[in-house]
């Protein structure tokens, strides 16, 4: 996964900072970012270094809901054409199906997704790299958007049913029911907005299908281009949970599993050929890890048995994973055989 976000993430963060009495370029370039990208849609900076100037923020301006005030200043616009399209989607649920497809083109860092019941429904985001910095900053800043765009596509009046976090809070609980008008839980399954499932459904008035066209095809020449790196991703990530297989992934990226194998044809790869390098290109980052178990690196390759990794090393590597891993930690250079 690419620690990778659009710089129109940055819209609103240099006002900010300087109202509350910080000195923007120093922050900036502290982290590595050129202030004159804040706002361009055109090119791309770390999203841990963003994180970082959040995380700075937080600390130095010792304000512990800095996510959440930032998400205040900010509105859907730092997605750029996903906010196009999200403005111009007819329902609510084809705004939200847009964002999960298509959110890569925004940032392959992360990850959102809906997730549909009888009567409630939860929109969930995540982060998919490590080593960021306050990573719960950013997840309150990112929940506090997806208020912010529930708002857009509803109206200016929608409060969750509720909202949820992964983490302990980290500012008083009134402030975050006061900020989201609902109740806030927190050391929950995911970071979510959950809301009444009838609002899928609501019909938007006032779009502009002429502008939604356009969006979505150039989205849709970003998508084919990433398409590769995101199903990698996918089958990365549900390894563990053996859910890496093509009907789940195709139901992540919101098309149907035979549009998505289908596109892999026509690039001359299969979704099995795709999974047998994830799991090989895995095998090799985890078992440079002396204190992981054999087990554990088996289940992380979506393995019931030690003694699937065992064959599986044996025909990627010709060894087994114990040889292969004495090798990879005493730096002897490992050549896969074909």
């Amino acid at each position: 996964m690419q620690d990778l976000v659009r710089a129109t993430t940055l819209a609103g963060v240099g006002e900010f900072i300087t109202q509350m009495g910080a000195d923007l370029n120093r922050w900036f370039r502290d982290v590595g970012i050129d202030p004159d990208l804040i706002g361009d849609q055109s090119n791309f900076v770390p999203y841990s270094a963003v994180a970082a100037v959040v995380a700075r923020g937080a600390r130095d301006l010792r304000i512990p809901d800095f996510g959440l005030r930032l998400s205040k200043v900010q509105d859907l616009s730092i997605m750029g054409p996903l906010a196009v399209l999200a403005r111009n989607s007819p329902r609510v649920d084809t705004a939200l199906h847009s964002f999960i497809t298509y959110l890569y083109s925004y940032s392959p860092a992360i990850s959102n997704e809906l997730r549909t019941g009888p009567s409630t429904s939860s929109f969930e985001f995540d982060i998919q790299i490590r080593n960021v910095a306050s990573p719960d900053q950013m997840v309150e800043r990112a929940v506090g958007v997806i208020l912010g765009m529930f708002q857009l596509l509803v109206g200016p009046d929608f409060c969750p049913t509720e909202v949820t976090f992964r983490h302990a809070p980290i500012s008083p609980v009134p402030i975050y029911e006061q900020f989201f008008g609902s109740p806030v839980r927190f050391g929950c399954f995911a970071n979510a907005v959950t809301f009444p499932t009838s609002l899928l459904v609501l019909r938007r008035e006032g779009i502009d299908e002429v502008t939604r066209s356009m969006v979505l095809r150039m989205l849709e020449d970003t998508y084919r281009e990433n398409l590769d790196d995101r199903i990698r991703e996918l089958v990365r990530r549900l390894l563990p949970a053996r859910r890496a297989d093509l009907t789940d992934v195709a139901h992540t990226l919101a098309v149907h599993p035979r549009t998505l194998q289908r596109n892999l044809d026509n690039r001359g790869t299969s979704f099995g050929q795709i999974v047998e390098e994830v799991r090989k290109d895995l095998a090799l980052e985890l078992l440079a890890i002396p204190e992981m178990p054999l087990a554990l690196v088996a289940h992380q390759l979506g393995y019931s048995e030690q003694s699937v990794l065992s064959r599986s090393c044996q025909r990627w590597f010709g060894t087994s994973p114990r040889r292969l891993r004495g090798r990879i930690t005493s730096t002897i250079e490992v050549v896969p055989t074909d």
